[in-house]
This record gives C-alpha cells, structure tokens and sequence, in this order.
C-alpha cells in the first residue's frame, strides 16, 4: 500500500512561475489599492528570520540520525568531490572525465575502509589482490541481489551428492527475521520461479524453499530479533522440523541448505545479530559434509549483508 502525504506550503514560499507572477502583481495592485498588508506570519522573511528587526536567516537545525550510517548526510568533503567530478563531466564528458578519476585510488581507499591488506594474499594455490575483490555498484540493494543471484544460480545448477536411494532433490535457503525485504523478496521470487509447483520446469531440476532462523528469546519472552544459534545448530544437525503448505511437518535434510543469508545490522530493527559465530556453525557443516576435504566452493554458501556495517 502506498501513502501519499499532503503538505501546505504558504503561497509565499512557493517557486516562482509566470502565473505566480501574475497573481503577485494583481494581489499587490489589490493590497495597495485596500492598504491591506500581508499577515506577518505568512512572509518569507519572518520565517527564515530569528527576530522582526533582522534579516539574516537562521541555520538549519541540525539532525544527528540514530541510524547514522544510513541516514546522516555526506560529509562535505564527499560532496565536494561529488561535485567537482560533475562539473568535470559536464566540461569534458562522461567518459573522458572517467578517465581522468583517480579510480584506482578509489578502490585502495575502501580497501583501507575494510581494514583489507595491501600487498597480494596466497590461499591455497591461487594468489590475488585483495582490491581486485572489490566491486562497486550503484546502491546496496543492487549490490546483494547480484551477489545472490550469482551465487543461487551456481548452486542451482550444481551437481547434487549421490543418494542412496533416488529422491527428489530440494534445495533451502536460510534467513533471518530481520532480513531486509528486499532481500527476502528477492530470495522467495526464486523460489517460486524455480519450484516445480508453479514452473513446469523438468522433474531432474531442484526446487526451492525459503525458511527462516527463529530469532532467540529474551528473559521475559520477547524475541531479540537476532539469530538463535541453538535453532541454527538443530538446523544443520537434521533435528529441525519445518510445515510447508502441503506437509505439517516435514525434518530438514541439513544436505539440502544450499544458502545462508544474514544481515549483519539491519537498520529495521537496530540489532547485531553475530556473524561470525554464525559462519563457525556453517564452516563445521561444510568441513563435515566435504569429508574435512578442502573444496573450491564449500556445499553451503554463507551471505552477509554488511552494508551498514561498513558506514
């Protein structure tokens, strides 16, 4: 549902148009013909001036946002450098004042933002630049969908491990309760898309359900909002029973969770939910499950919002 919110605004404080300017001259006409004088409360410079007897305007009140790194404006100096780069454009082009960004150092200075080393890392036997992991995009929606999409559709078309005896395969995707809904909307379309109930996509290709981490419980019974970790473990230990629309109750096969989503802080709620002791219960299902083999791409995918994490 979309709420739409009326606002009035005093004449005066209006842009100005030719129609404006019209009636303006004709109220003039009219005020000085009946000597009427606008009420004082109604002039702009008594509502951009602290007293009657001065004209300078008083400075905006200024707002510290709770939600500080979602909602607190730019510093000046990024809108500086906003800035300067469009006038750049708007001289030279898009593209040759592109060219002659710093974007380079652009990637170094969120390499130092993440605290990520400088010099190039050696993990098994593949060497890499830790900037040249970085990808920067338009916002943080665009950011996690292409992640995820990425990520989903590899394990969608990844071969599943030999079952003893043939059943149908299934694959699961873990969120929290405080996830974004854009997130959740995102996760819940692909499983709709790619569920044999409402595609007619061919029998050998998995479908997709979408549960969610039951949050952990305060003192008086209150839910936290943030992972329980005990849930998370029953989950991956195959002592976690799920309803569907069709089954009351169905155990969850932990060979079955392909993803893991979480945000780390989500500005909806303002909890922390604990991300690292979230991976360790995913990192020992994937050492279990790979028999404590090192793999390329573990069995299950583990994806962390962070974004306000970052600032």
């Amino acid at each position: 549902m979309r709420v739409f919110t009326a606002l009035l605004v005093p004449f005066t404080l209006l842009p100005r148009s030719p129609r404006r300017t019209l009636l303006t001259s004709v109220g003039n006409k009219a005020a000085s013909t009946k000597q009427q004088r606008v009420p004082k409360a109604m002039t702009r410079r008594s509502m951009m001036s602290s007293s009657s007897e001065t004209d300078t305007p008083v400075p905006p009140r200024r707002i510290i946002q709770f939600n500080h790194a979602g909602a607190s404006p730019s510093p000046p100096s990024v809108v500086e450098a906003v800035l300067n780069h469009m006038k750049l454009e708007q001289t030279l082009g898009g593209y040759t004042a592109a060219e002659m960004a710093n974007l380079p150092g652009v990637y170094q200075s969120v390499a130092r933002l993440l605290h990520l080393p400088s010099n190039n890392c050696q993990e098994k036997n593949y060497t890499y630049n830790p900037t040249h992991e970085i990808a920067l995009v338009e916002s943080a929606t665009v950011a996690w969908t292409r992640l995820f999409y990425s990520m989903v559709q590899y394990q969608h078309q990844r071969q599943p491990q030999p079952q003893p005896q043939p059943q149908p395969q299934q694959r699961v995707i873990l969120v929290s309760e405080a996830e974004y809904a854009a997130n959740v909307v995102a996760a819940c379309q692909w499983a709709k898309d790619h569920s044999r109930l409402y595609s007619t996509s061919s029998s050998n290709e998995p479908a997709w359900t979408v549960l969610s981490i039951t949050s952990s419980k305060n003192k008086d019974g209150t839910s936290t909002g943030c992972v329980d970790l005990e849930v998370l473990q029953q989950m991956f230990r195959g002592k976690y029973n799920y309803r569907t629309d069709t089954v009351v109750q169905q155990p969850l096969d932990p060979a079955t969770i392909a993803m893991v989503c979480i945000t780390h802080i989500p500005t909806n709620s303002g909890i922390v939910n604990d991300v690292e002791a979230i991976g360790q219960v995913i990192a020992q299902h994937n050492g279990h499950n790979n028999n404590n083999t090192l793999q390329e791409v573990p069995s299950c995918l583990y994806l962390i919002d962070a974004c306000q994490s970052a600032g």
